[in-house]
């Protein structure tokens, strides 16, 4: 069973905002948000890689989870 994985997570997790499609799951790394709806969970993938593009050169940072501070992404 393939499970959509929220793009948006971690403010979901944190309940700063409400999404219909978003649905809570306890795995082994800990809370994580599922998304519902694949074509809901595909726009939020597309807008959230645009706002990498946008962002990240603005931060001054590569996407590189090594190197690249958490809260850049949040």
């Amino acid at each position: 069973m393939a499970v959509n994985r929220c793009s948006f997570s971690s403010p979901l997790v944190t309940e700063q905002y409400v999404c219909t499609h978003g649905e809570q799951v306890v795995r082994r790394g800990g809370t994580e948000v599922a998304c519902r709806d694949d074509a809901a969970c595909s726009r939020c993938e597309a807008v959230f890689e645009w706002l990498k593009q946008v962002a990240l050169p603005v931060f001054e940072v590569e996407d590189d989870l090594t190197s690249m501070p958490h809260s850049v992404l949040q």
